[in-house]
């Protein structure tokens, strides 16, 4: 990520919410997310939320990544991802922390909305380490 920034090509913001970071099918990353995809998230997916996620979903990808620092992005305003599934990693370096990640009960809003009577199922704050 640091050698694609340092080459000076413009990278388009990588979503609606954030303005810093990149989006990885652009900087020919394509096939092999789609390799990962295929091998490993798809049938992840599948075993952990088998209500949610059948044979057809997950297909496809939008991997990107997000740069948050105190002088750009600093933080994401509550939303629902319009994904069967979402794969978050943290790739801080050393001693970086501050990048809680927050999860709220769906109830019966957003695009998936988890099977009745499991709608806080997985609320709660995620502290992400490197």
């Amino acid at each position: 990520l640091d050698r694609i920034e340092s080459t000076g090509i413009p990278l388009r913001r990588p979503n609606g919410m954030n303005r810093f970071g990149c989006i990885l099918d652009q900087v020919g990353m394509q096939s092999a997310l789609a390799g990962l995809v295929a091998a490993y998230i798809r049938p992840l997916a599948a075993m952990l939320f088998p209500d949610i996620v059948g044979a057809e979903d997950a297909d496809e990808h939008y991997a990107f990544t997000v740069r948050y620092e105190a002088s750009g992005d600093t933080k994401l305003a509550r939303h629902c991802d319009a994904s069967v599934v979402t794969l978050n990693l943290c790739l801080g370096r050393g001693q970086w922390t501050g990048g809680d990640l927050q999860f709220f009960e769906s109830g019966t809003t957003g695009f998936y909305a988890l099977p009745r009577g499991k709608e806080s199922a997985g609320a709660g704050t995620l502290a992400f380490r490197p």
